[in-house]
C-alpha cells in the first residue's frame, strides 16, 4: 500500500466515524493545505537546509491541526467522554 492509498483509506474510515460535521470537514480542510503546501515545497539540492526548515514548519501545522481537532472529534465519541471525563 503506497502512501496515497493509506490516505485514502484513513479517509474513509475518518469519515465513516465521523460523518460530515463542521469539525471533520475544517480538519481534513486543514489537513489537506498542509499537504499542499508540503508537496509544494523544492527540494533544491543546494538549499537543504532550508528545504528540511519550511518541512518541519509543514510537520508542525499538521500537529496543530490534529491538536486542535481531534480532542472535539474524541469528546463527541461515547468511549472516549466517558472514559476522559
Amino acid at each position: 500500500m503506497n502512501t496515497t492509498q493509506l490516505y485514502n483509506r484513513c479517509h474513509l474510515i475518518a469519515h465513516q466515524l465521523c460523518g460530515n460535521t463542521g469539525t471533520y470537514i475544517s480538519l481534513m480542510s486543514g489537513i489537506n493545505a498542509v499537504a499542499s503546501d508540503a508537496r509544494a515545497l523544492d527540494e533544491d539540492d543546494t538549499n537543504q537546509g532550508r528545504y528540511y526548515m519550511a518541512l518541519k514548519d509543514c510537520e508542525y501545522d499538521y500537529l496543530e491541526q490534529l491538536t486542535l481537532y481531534v480532542p472535539i472529534l474524541l469528546s463527541n465519541e461515547d468511549f472516549f467522554s466517558s472514559v476522559f471525563q
